[in-house]
């Protein structure tokens, strides 16, 4: 059995897929089955820093994440000091030009020895592979034994999650994997995982063709590397491997084949560092941090003379809940970020944000920040009125008024008398056209920034037919007061409700283009009964 092989696991979960058109009781359940793979968490408090990216910024030599570089591979490249034999690594590396020559055996070599280090085995793989899971299961390689699996964390936004299994004999015999740094073009790659299934790994091999940025649960922009070897349904969550016997990345997605043929990518170990990073300092992922702004490109002869630059973005927009909020100010031109310069069309060099040569890779400048924790300082260089000007800024994650992504998590709403309210969201309008109804009357709220922590757009979702809302039209409205009274979110909006009931004899829903006004007599009286021929015994409130 290959040393590599050791590693990685076939991962079975039961997903349930919320409904937030019918959030009380649509769900649907389905099955699927992926890859991953071990990783080892170091925890060291000496200067030792992680391969593979990390977090530049770190000057101060804190305590950082790593990554285990220490495998019980093949000892035979191993020499007294515990150092990789360069010399002969180098030779099999330079010595096979072909990539039918790539052996996975050959590939697998011992590390450096780290010493004196608290360390903890996890499984990495892809979010897809366990979001919205009610039961999740692993299966190591020639093992017929399935083991119950948890969630450490999961991160939607680059697609990864850690797992721990809760009976700690599984891991006997899983061998830690090495991670490397990001791949350059043209490199050769193993590609490890269970595609479609099946009872044994698939090992394919394959060539990096290049860095892309391409959407991650179809709605953040991320970094991916492009290879033409295939990734299939069930490869999703697999390692991929270089000549070094080093993870480069996780494998993640594929083209659909009607479109392109021998098009897979990859998520670079930038990534894998960032989600251990914020699973040993954060627990909790709270969101990828920006500056906070709306910009405009350089790209403009124009624009770029009248601004005296020949590099950097316009600020158009600073948030309020944003990072840059009363330190930058619109028509500032950003022209350095953590002291990389920003290029007039809004990239920066790859090996900038990763530390280390990558080609001559460009990235939109979002990565500087998105690849740092909440609480990081970054110095930010701004052009304003024609004079050169310095600010650190505090990075904070986006405040989102309407969430983009929702996971691990049952959707909110609340019921009362047949009126049906949630928290507008991204995965609703999803929903919704999915189903080809529509959605005109939110349109107008995509664009709206939140002015407070927790605020959200409440809206009328449906309208249960009952004799207290007969020809009330549903048409999902935004809800925007309550007795003339301003609702911040829907927990505002439930204790509202219960505090008007005991002393007014109207509640008086306003809208942006309606009304709708019932009795508190008649929903005391009927909104029981309402819910119980309904919705049944689910609650009338969930938040």
């Amino acid at each position: 059995m290959s040393e590599i092989e050791k590693s990685i696991v076939q991962i079975y979960s039961d997903h349930v897929i919320n409904s937030y058109v019918y959030p009380w009781g649509g769900k649907r359940k389905y099955q699927s089955y992926g890859s991953g793979f071990c990783l080892e968490i170091l925890e060291d408090k000496n200067k030792h820093k992680s391969k593979g990216g990390g977090d530049p910024s770190n000057k101060d030599n804190k305590e950082t994440i790593d990554i285990n570089l220490s495998n019980p591979g093949n000892p035979g490249n191993k020499i007294d000091n515990g150092e990789i034999n360069k010399e002969e690594i180098d030779k099999e590396i330079n010595g096979s030009e072909d990539i039918n020559e790539l052996d996975e055996n050959t590939m697998y070599k011992k590390s450096k020895a780290e010493k004196k280090k608290i360390s903890k085995k996890y499984i990495l793989t892809n979010a897809h592979c366990v979001d919205n899971s009610t039961y999740i299961t692993a299966k190591k390689r020639g093992s017929s034994e399935w083991f119950r699996m948890k969630i450490e964390i999961i991160i939607c936004e680059c697609d990864l999650a850690v797992l721990s299994p809760q009976d700690d004999a599984f891991w006997d015999g899983v061998q830690p994997l090495s991670l490397g740094e990001m791949p350059k073009k043209l490199d050769k790659v193993l590609v490890y995982g269970y595609p479609l299934g099946g009872y044994n790994i698939s090992v394919t091999k394959g060539i990096v063709n290049r860095v892309q940025i391409i959407p991650y649960f179809n709605v953040v922009n991320g970094i991916a590397i492009q290879i033409d070897a295939p990734i299939n349904f069930g490869n999703s969550g697999g390692p991929v491997i270089d000549r070094n016997g080093e993870v480069v990345g996780v494998a993640f997605a594929g083209e659909d084949d009607k479109i392109s043929q021998n098009m897979g990518y990859i998520i670079p170990t930038t990534f894998i560092n960032f989600i251990f990073d914020i699973f040993r300092s954060e627990k909790v992922f709270r969101g990828i941090c920006t500056l906070g702004t709306e910009i405009q490109t350089l790209n403009n002869v124009g624009l770029r003379e009248y601004y005296k630059t020949d590099k950097g973005i316009l600020v158009t927009k600073v948030y309020q809940l944003g990072s840059s909020y009363k330190f930058l100010k619109e028509n500032d031109v950003i022209t350095k970020i953590d002291g990389i310069d920003i290029r007039s069309d809004g990239t920066v060099p790859l090996e900038k944000i990763v530390g280390y040569s990558i080609n001559d890779e460009i990235v939109p400048y979002t990565n500087i920040t998105s690849l740092k924790r909440p609480g990081t300082i970054v110095p930010v260089e701004i052009i304003r009125d024609g004079k050169v000007l310095k600010v650190d800024i505090k990075l904070q994650p986006e405040n989102f008024l309407i969430p983009i992504l929702e996971y691990q998590i049952n959707p909110s709403y609340y019921i009362i008398a047949g009126l049906v309210f949630i928290p507008l969201s991204y995965m609703f309008i999803d929903e919704k056209r999915k189903d080809r109804e529509s959605i005109s009357s939110i349109i107008g709220t995509l664009q709206r920034e939140p002015k407070t922590h927790g605020e959200q757009i409440i809206i009328l979702s449906q309208i249960i037919r009952t004799e207290l809302t007969e020809d009330f039209v549903e048409n999902n409205d935004v809800l925007t007061s309550l007795n003339d009274q301003e609702i911040i979110n829907l927990s505002h909006l439930f204790n509202l409700v219960q505090k008007e009931m005991k002393k007014a004899d109207y509640l008086v829903f306003k809208f942006d283009r309606k009304e709708i006004i019932l009795s508190t007599a008649d929903v005391k009286k009927h909104h029981k009964s309402i819910l119980e021929q309904n919705i049944g015994k689910e609650p009338e409130y969930l938040n």
